[in-house]
């Protein structure tokens, strides 16, 4: 109440204090609390800077992460599109970070099992990012693993590995051979190659998901490190020891 007595309802500074607020609230599960706060940021930035300013593009951001942890899907997708315009606007039609919201977007088709218009955006996610002078390879390895992603869901069994595949074939541009995400891919090589029936790389992969796990976690319980060892169970309870 004193910040909006001071700066004013109109007041850029004022929609910033609200986003905070969103945020705070947000990490603390209180989500109609941070979706209240944040459309009341939204509509001061609107009042304050117009329809296309970037900071718009961030408290739509904001608010987009909130619908989808409400499942409220469209919701979502609505402010994330509004903010893929806005950064198109200020920042030009082939800015790489348009990519990130573009994988947002995609993650939302998948939760709505939209398959096809997920792939469909993730593939023009990775054109743009392919395309860029400056890329992010890491983002690049994401989107193939959300590919890899769709392709199981669609029972696309060998698609779905060349996509974890090439999320490896990623290894050297990341800088990092031991990243979660190669860990990750490893280990959906391995349960799918588990539900085709070859042994050998079922559990190649999947021990080597498991030597990164371990490298990353340690000792600690961790829900990835347990979700491997109970794969790697399956498999020699199925093809035996």
């Amino acid at each position: 109440k004193e910040a909006e007595r001071t700066l004013g309802k109109k007041h850029r500074d004022f929609a910033h204090l609200l986003l905070g607020i969103a945020h705070v609230l947000y990490n603390k599960d209180d989500y109609k609390g941070a979706l209240l706060n944040c459309e009341e940021s939204l509509a001061v930035a609107h009042a304050a800077l117009g329809e296309t300013h970037r900071d718009i593009g961030c408290i739509l951001n904001m608010l987009a992460t909130i619908h989808v942890r409400m499942k409220n899907h469209d919701a979502a997708l609505r402010a994330l599109q509004e903010s893929i315009r806005i950064h198109r606007y200020v920042f030009g039609q082939k800015d790489c970070r348009i990519a990130t919201l573009l994988h947002a977007v995609g993650e939302i088709y998948c939760a709505k099992m939209q398959y096809d218009s997920a792939m469909d955006v993730y593939k023009n996610a990775l054109s743009l990012l392919r395309s860029a002078e400056e890329t992010d390879p890491l983002e690049i390895a994401m989107i193939l693993y959300s590919c890899g992603v769709i392709h199981e869901h669609k029972e696309e069994l060998f698609s779905a590995i060349n996509a974890y595949s090439a999320v490896l074939s990623m290894k050297a541009l990341l800088g990092d051979e031991e990243h979660i995400i190669i860990a990750q891919a490893n280990h959906a090589i391995g349960v799918i190659a588990a539900k085709l029936g070859s042994t050998g790389l079922a559990i190649k992969s999947l021990m080597e998901a498991l030597r990164i796990k371990k490298l990353i976690y340690g000792n600690a319980p961790e829900k990835e490190v347990s979700m491997t060892l109970c794969a790697i169970g399956s498999c020699l309870r199925v093809f035996g020891d």
